[in-house]
């Protein structure tokens, strides 16, 4: 029995000192532990926990108003309130339930919800927008349910607003969350995630400009996210404000006459531009259909945008600058001027008009006036809009030996005239438009050049395609003596306080290359077009108005008597004697140019010299 009590005293003393080796194996891997935390890595967990009580916050600047020329604010910023989440203070376990608690609040699917919180994960400390322009009576909520929804704020941030977004939306362009792609390139220049930036039109041009630079607060939080006390502020600096040469009441009438004249034809788009004659200051750009842009800075649906995107007559467009049509009779300008410079001022050169030109084969080209103008020389052929004359004068006539302009110079007159390249204005999205030449065609199309194409290209038929804006810009080069400028929308920024930044001075692209001679019986030609001529329906203008007409066929179904559809065309500029204003008109299967589009010049010259002092109050 003893020898029994003395092996159990044995086994429980190899137990007490086994259990003594693991408490002090214990103790020593708790020591080594805590040396790894304190000394090895103790500045790293010191830096973390100081984050976890501390944040650096970035302070959004107010973006900088935009005025028409009057002053008046075409783009401003409005009070809003978004839903933000700063993903360091949102613990992941708890993602799924704050997910579901917002998806209640802001209508939106849990799932959703979720997808922009992991995109967050990509910048923890920076803040995500899980939803903009919520109510304030949703934002009250998210304050009240604090401790139900770390890392989850409603924050005060403006958004952008457009007094007038249906005439203005191709001009100013709009706000909106750095588009996917660009985000590194925004990012490499000092932007945020959450930032907004301008997306199109003006706000785009202008960004940096009107963006701002950010403020930054030192802040002390609690385990919520939310700050406690502010340690430190440096305020932002507000972004500049840009003036543009628009004139926002001659916008909204010429928007207005505009759509008279598309419900009057049945179009189903058009556009209008009017230029400062001697400086390319754009006074009105007008695109119809057009959009609303406060639909995009308040976050567009997805139908909204599926409706717009879709539509056939492309409200996204803008066709002052984007659309391409072909320039039709309003081309015989260029074809007018390059003959006379090249031969002497020569207005004898007389071609007979019997209603059309019927070359070998059989090919057939016809003037407007089936019956004929009968003999014409080269400045009532002008004025008169003579197809048969232009034929001949720029393809020549193979019965008469006559050999015409030809298609290499009247394509090197075009450019000259700033056809076939972007004008140079400050919006995105300028088309250059086409102008042919028979080394093009044979290099794109693998076809040789006719005599028929110089024909259309004299009229500003066949290949030829430009933009309303470069119709403007030429009459306006023709009214002012021969200057090419580069239109321009902005005119100067200023300061948030009203100080002049920058003043945009007018700038020429190049001289016509046409003698003053030359171009004062182009203009004498441009008013008698409206006195006697194509477009003598508008004679009744009492400010000279002087343009040219043009009825431009394009592809499409014919009518009962074989014709192919036009679009309508009319520029010029006004008043006659002293030229402040050039402008060209368009409208999309429209019809006649003398008919529908001559008529909206008539009543925007109207309203912009008989007007003038009201409507610049």
């Amino acid at each position: 029995m003893n020898e029994v009590k003395r092996r159990l005293t044995r086994r429980e003393v190899i137990r007490f000192y086994l259990l003594r080796i693991v408490l002090i194996l214990s103790f020593l891997a708790l020591v080594a532990r805590l040396w790894y935390i304190q000394i090895v890595r103790g500045s790293e967990f010191r830096d973390q926990a100081v984050n976890n009580s501390l944040r650096v916050l970035s302070i959004k600047p107010l973006r900088g108003v935009i005025y028409d020329r009057y002053d008046r604010r075409v783009a401003i910023n409005a009070p809003s309130f978004s839903v933000v989440a700063r993903m360091i203070d949102l613990p992941r376990d708890e993602m799924e339930n704050v997910a579901r608690r917002l998806s209640a609040l802001l209508e939106i699917p849990p799932p959703i919800l979720m997808e922009r919180m992991a995109e967050g994960l990509q910048s923890p400390y920076q803040p995500t927008i899980l939803e903009r322009d919520v109510s304030r009576h949703v934002a009250l909520i998210i304050e009240e349910e604090n401790p139900f929804l770390p890392g989850i704020s409603a924050e005060s941030r403006p958004i952008r607003e457009y007094p007038i977004g249906d005439s203005n939306g191709h001009i100013l362009g709009y706000v909106g969350p750095i588009p996917n792609e660009r985000t590194e390139f925004y990012l490499s220049r000092g932007y945020e995630r959450d930032d907004q930036v301008g997306i199109a039109g003006i706000e785009s041009v202008y960004e940096s400009e009107l963006q701002g630079e950010k403020g930054q607060r030192n802040a002390e939080v609690n385990a919520y996210g939310r700050t406690v006390r502010v340690l430190d502020e440096t305020p932002p600096r507000p972004g500049k404000n840009l003036t543009l040469g628009l004139d926002l009441q001659l916008q909204e009438a010429v928007t207005e006459m505009l759509q008279e004249g598309l419900d009057a034809s049945g179009a189903p788009s058009g556009a209008v531009v009017a230029l400062d004659v001697a400086t390319g200051a754009v006074r009105t750009l007008v695109s119809l259909p057009g959009y609303d842009n406060n639909l995009f800075a308040r976050s567009i649906s997805q139908e909204d945008y599926a409706t717009l995107a879709n539509d056939p007559s492309r409200p996204l467009v803008n066709q002052v600058i984007g659309g391409l049509y072909p320039p039709a009779s309003t081309f015989k300008l260029v074809s007018m001027a390059e003959w006379l410079e090249s031969h002497n001022m020569d207005l004898n050169k007389e071609f007979e008009c019997r209603g059309s030109l019927i070359l070998a084969g059989g090919w057939e080209f016809g003037c407007w006036k089936r019956s004929g103008h009968g003999l014409m020389n080269a400045y009532e052929g002008l004025v008169n809009s003579c197809d048969v004359f232009f034929y001949n004068l720029v393809g020549g006539n193979p019965y008469t030996g006559f050999e015409g302009i030809g298609p290499e110079a009247l394509a090197r007159a075009a450019t000259s005239c700033g056809f076939g390249q972007i004008s140079g204005i400050d919006l995105p999205g300028e088309q250059n438009g086409l102008i042919p030449t028979p080394e093009r065609k044979q290099r794109v199309k693998n076809e040789r050049w006719y005599q028929g194409d110089s024909y259309n290209t004299a009229i500003g038929q066949g290949d030829v395609l430009s933009t309303p804006l470069q119709l403007a810009n030429l009459s306006a080069a023709i009214a002012n003596g021969g200057k090419l400028m580069y239109p321009r929308i902005a005119a100067e920024v200023r300061s948030a306080d009203g100080l002049l930044v920058e003043q945009f001075e007018p700038r020429v692209a190049r001289q016509l290359p046409y003698s003053s001679e030359v171009l004062a019986v182009i203009r004498n030609a441009m008013r008698d077009v409206v006195v006697r001529g194509t477009a003598i329906r508008i004679a009744s203008n009492p400010f000279g108005i002087a343009g040219k007409t043009g009825t431009a066929e394009f592809p499409g179904p014919r009518s009962e008597e074989g014709y192919l559809p036009t679009h309508a065309l009319f520029t010029g500029f006004a008043p006659f004697e002293e030229p402040e204003i050039a402008f060209a008109v368009v409208l999309y299967d429209a019809g006649e140019g003398s008919e529908f589009a001559a008529p909206i010049a008539d009543k925007m010259t109207r309203f912009y010299f008989e007007s003038a002092g009201s409507a610049r109050q």
